[in-house]
């Protein structure tokens, strides 16, 4: 919702368009890909909307700021009989530009002209994303070219092979808060000898067994308790910093944190085949891209816990959550 405010007034300079609640953007298969926001006036009439769309290459498919108008999606919904509960319709893109509003209880599909629509019988079935789906690429990826960047002068990265080989266990939140830790800490912890810091944060941030395969403990941790335990550990070591905690959070927040000399965290929950999993990784950077259609978009440069390689993260993916733990010295 904050993205959206911030387009709608670098696009119009009108600080009063109020965006609604984002709905989810699902392809024709049920994969969600992106959200659609509609805009409204004070009194509480319509004044335009956007489409956010990951399948585009610009991440933004459409949009409008015209007076009285409003999404395609809600164009549809307006055309449902009163028996349809509403709640129950879905957002589908079924084409370029072409939106329906489906509810897959009744199998009812509606255009925005009011016209029924077939949805594919395998709607839902093949619900799934890969973790993979959530990055642009990798530092140097030759399909983009940097506009302009700014990161921290030595990229962090402790690989998910290290930390269970030191520690017996793994926390995707845990490695994020070693990363920034690391960060924090110049020289004071080593990547050969974690084991101790590692522990310690496992319990500042009240992480909890999720699953022990092959004598490895899983651990998840809550994103409301990350900041605090990065304060805690980072105390016991005569460092202090703030931290703040923002739900979908807007790339122009994590720019400010690092063009201030900070790191953050980020962390999402998207549609694996496994069901709904969350991911945390610490974020290092961030980086305005181009490709090969001249189109710009914002990323994240992010260690993303796994591997030792920097990643761009697309922050305009369809995520079901999104959540944004930032840090400031003091």
């Amino acid at each position: 919702t904050s993205y959206a405010k911030e387009f709608a007034v670098s696009m119009t300079g009108k600080s009063d368009l109020m965006p609604s609640t984002p709905i989810k953007l699902r392809d024709r298969s049920g994969k969600a890909i992106g959200y659609i926001v509609d805009y409204h006036c004070p009194d509480g009439s319509p004044s335009g909307y956007i489409v956010f769309d990951n399948s585009d290459d610009s991440l933004i498919s459409e949009y409008s700021f015209e007076y009285g108008s409003s999404s395609p999606y809600s164009h549809a919904l307006s055309f449902s009989s009163r028996s349809e509960e509403v709640d129950n319709f879905e957002a589908v893109k079924t084409s370029p530009f072409q939106y329906a509003a489906f509810n897959p209880i009744s199998q009812l599909g509606i255009d925005s002209a009011g016209k029924s629509i077939d949805i594919p019988e395998t709607y839902g079935l093949l619900r799934t994303d890969s973790w993979n789906d959530i990055f642009l690429g990798n530092v140097g990826d030759s399909r983009y070219s940097v506009i302009t960047q700014n990161n921290i002068p030595e990229f962090i990265a402790v690989t998910s092979s290290q930390v269970e080989e030191q520690t017996q266990r793994y926390a995707c939140g845990v490695s994020a808060l070693l990363h920034c830790a690391i960060f924090y800490l110049p020289g004071q912890i080593p990547y050969n000898s974690f084991a101790n810091e590692y522990r310690m944060l496992w319990t500042l941030s009240k992480t909890y067994t999720d699953h022990i395969e092959n004598g490895i403990t899983y651990g998840m941790t809550n994103y409301v308790d990350l900041g605090p335990a990065l304060q805690q550990f980072l105390n016991s070591r005569g460092v202090i910093v703030g931290t703040d905690w923002k739900s979908f959070p807007t790339f122009s927040q994590y720019k400010t944190a690092i063009d201030t000399g900070n790191v953050a965290i980020y962390g999402c929950h998207i549609n694996t085949p496994e069901g709904l999993k969350g991911h945390i990784m610490s974020v290092e950077g961030y980086a305005v891209l181009k490709n090969s259609s001249d189109k710009s978009f914002n990323t994240l440069l992010v260690a993303d816990g796994w591997g030792a390689n920097a990643r761009y993260l697309n922050l305009n993916y369809g995520y079901s959550i999104a959540q944004g733990v930032f840090f400031s010295r003091i």
